[in-house]
């Protein structure tokens, strides 16, 4: 009895690695909503992702940079897109989209353990995150509370 109760639990356990397999190496790019996109996002860039381009894009950014940690096949990213992109044409903050099943070794880095993942960074410095569907209002109240400690000097031992 034991013994068909763990052959059982093994074949289980191997299907379930064979669909995730499946799932995420026979993605066709026809239907992935990011290939094709033209707003500034690392997931659609046409070449391959390094660690120069993160830290050109997002650490040397003129404005505030919201970092969207996202995948393909996450619904609430995609409601999340349009509201990200709606932000970028205000003119209100640079979005990066990091595909996290792509570049795992930068979500591991940055703790983006759930998605959507949001990290907000202002002169190469994080300053707040968000994780979940978000409303635009939340979003741009972040970003304004986000710009405002940015904007505050360090607080510290000042010696004259």
């Amino acid at each position: 009895m034991n013994k068909s109760i763990f052959l059982v639990f093994c074949l289980l356990v191997v299907a379930g690695l064979l669909f995730v397999g499946l799932r995420t190496g026979e993605q066709n790019q026809d239907d992935n909503p990011l290939v094709g996109d033209t707003s500034t996002s690392v997931a659609a860039s046409t070449s391959p992702f390094a660690d120069t381009d993160f830290a050109e894009v997002v650490l040397n950014a003129d404005r505030p940079v919201i970092v969207d940690f996202t995948a393909t096949w996450c619904p609430p990213c995609r409601q999340l897109k349009p509201i990200l992109h709606q932000i970028e044409e205000e003119g209100l903050a640079t979005i990066v989209e990091v595909d996290v099943d792509q570049h795992s070794g930068m979500a591991r880095t940055f703790g983006a353990s759930s998605i959507p993942n949001l990290l907000f960074v202002v002169d190469g410095k994080v300053y707040g995150r968000m994780v979940g569907l978000q409303s635009k209002k939340d979003l741009v109240e972040k970003l304004r509370k986000v710009k405002g400690q940015a904007s505050k000097p360090a607080q510290g031992n000042s010696n004259p």
